[in-house]
């Protein structure tokens, strides 16, 4: 069994333990060396191997915010990888019930990656528990409930982007005060992972709160997380983990087996159930963060803390891109998110009026202008009311026609009929193409033609009125003779007898249709 552990086998719970993101007042100002001129530390948080955390004051806005630095040279390259995807989600999740990002920056002058986050003003929940085991007291269960419904709605974000959070414990569950009460956040995602497939195989986190399929090296999904929160709503109530053992052997044993002892009695039956529900030991029994949030007895408790209950959905948060380390670590800011600072702007803005009180003037007055100049790019139809654009139609119309009459051109405008129909104006004989002239020929003999007509046609060429004649001729020896014109023919005379014959069905009807028989006698048709 491949369990990598984030802490020792034998840890003496009572002792103090430095977390991860904590707010302790108190502490001289100093600047934090290594160029970052932007914060000043006002407190170490902790220190661990390859990191620190610093409560630090942002110059710009006056913020309290935590800054965890991290000593990328001495890491391993998966190490590498896990800080930032840490940052990668810390940037991609954006919920009341996560510690939120703020910024990150690689500080090429003490060659570590600095990732700035909210700072909870009440510390982490171990340090809570750590107290009242001194003062020999116990949470308030009002605040236990919060704790519960809190990180079960933060849970369910990260679940709903198929995120793994994958180290619940109570040192990485950080409280915040608010005007309705205490908050709990989630934080340390430095071992959490996306589950593309659904499941995870990786065997990790800290052996108290691990979950039986980690500890069976089976595959997992988010409910390994909710057995998580089990064991630490379990701590928040007893003080302490609810499975222990002198060695790892033993702890396996407790974990598969599930039995624990009962929570203190003053304690209500109900969050003891609550609790029972999470750690059970076979998943499917196990309610997920969603199914948890609507019990009746949690949306009762949620009612009377004051604690809104979260619809799953991942449509507020988009899930960033993954973060590759660079060859060189000095060009890493350029691949990390962009900061998110709720009040950058307005404070930068804030300081450059006051460092330039005659620059609000003068964008004004370049304002003023542009607008003018754009005034004058625009068509006044984009300005102007459907009455004004009618008459600015009509005299747009009366101002061409005056121009074609200044040049003496010919109209193009179509003039109606009294059917309704457009026709073109039309053209002198003597103006008109030659095609479209022989298509204005008269389609009469001379003996037939009106008087008008025939002195037209006789003032044409002698060899195009032959050739019109013999057209004439030709096609009236067809109609004698029972030929037809053949359909879709191109000739630019028609006869009147030829129209009104009705041609058998079948020749016009369509594609499909069936042809006539060919005979050899056409005198028989």
């Amino acid at each position: 069994m491949a369990v990598v552990m984030t802490e020792p086998a034998i840890v003496d719970h009572g002792a103090a333990r430095v977390p991860d993101v904590a707010v302790v007042g108190g502490g001289d100002s100093t600047n934090i060396a290594g160029g970052m001129t932007d914060f000043k530390e006002i407190k170490m948080l902790g220190e661990g191997a390859f990191s620190c955390v610093y409560k630090v004051q942002r110059l710009a806005d006056k913020g309290i915010y935590a800054l965890k630095k991290v000593k990328l040279p001495s890491l391993s390259d998966k190490e590498k990888e896990n800080a930032l995807n840490e940052i990668r989600l810390l940037a991609s999740v954006h919920h009341e019930n996560v510690i939120s990002y703020k910024d990150a920056f690689f500080d090429d002058s003490t060659r570590c990656l600095c990732i700035i986050t909210e700072c909870a003003d009440s510390g982490d929940l171990l340090h809570h528990i750590n107290t009242a085991q001194k003062k020999r007291t116990h949470l308030k269960e009002a605040d236990i409930w919060r704790y519960v419904i809190g990180l079960s709605n933060g849970l369910q974000a990260l679940h709903a982007m198929r995120i793994l959070h994958r180290d619940m414990k109570s040192a990485n569950v950080f409280i915040s005060s608010s005007k309705s009460g205490l908050v709990a956040k989630l934080g340390d995602f430095n071992v959490s992972t996306v589950a593309k497939r659904g499941l995870c195989m990786t065997q990790t986190g800290t052996p108290y709160y691990a979950s039986p399929e980690v500890w069976r090296d089976m595959p997992y999904d988010g409910k390994s997380d909710m057995w998580s929160l089990g064991c630490v709503v379990y701590e928040a109530c007893a003080l302490k983990p609810p499975f222990r053992s002198k060695d790892m052997e033993g702890l396996y044993r407790r974990v598969l087996r599930g039995e624990y002892q009962r929570i203190p009695e003053h304690f209500s039956n109900e969050l003891s159930d609550v609790i029972g529900a999470m750690l059970q030991v076979n998943p499917r029994y196990r309610p997920s963060a969603e199914q948890l949030l609507q019990l009746p007895v949690v949306q009762r408790q949620a009612a009377e803390v004051g604690i809104s209950i979260a619809v799953a959905s991942s449509e507020s948060s988009t899930l960033l891109q993954t973060i590759k380390v660079p060859r060189k670590l000095a060009d890493l800011s350029a691949y990390l998110p962009d900061h998110q600072y709720t009040d950058l702007d307005e404070a930068v803005a804030e300081v450059a009026t006051k460092l330039n009180p005659d620059r609000r003037e003068t964008k004004r007055d370049d304002a003023t202008q542009d607008g003018a100049k754009g005034s004058k790019r625009r068509s006044p139809k984009t300005l102007a009311s459907p009455k004004d654009s009618a008459v600015s139609k009509a005299d747009d119309a009366e101002q061409e026609s005056v121009c074609n009459d200044s040049h003496k051109k010919p109209s193009k405008k179509l003039h109606r009929q009294d059917d309704g129909k457009l026709k073109l104006p039309a053209l002198p004989l003597e103006r008109m193409p030659a095609a479209q002239a022989q298509q204005k020929l008269p389609a009469l003999p001379m003996e037939r033609m009106p008087a008008a007509q025939v002195q037209q046609a006789q003032k044409m060429p002698a060899p195009e009125q032959a050739k019109a004649d013999k057209d004439c001729q030709n096609r009236e020896r067809g109609a004698k003779a029972g030929q037809r014109r053949r359909p879709g023919s191109r000739s630019s005379l028609s006869l009147p007898a030829i129209r009104k014959r009705r041609e058998p069905e079948g020749v016009h009807g369509g594609g499909h249709a069936r042809l006539p028989r060919i005979v050899s006698n056409p005198g028989r048709l």
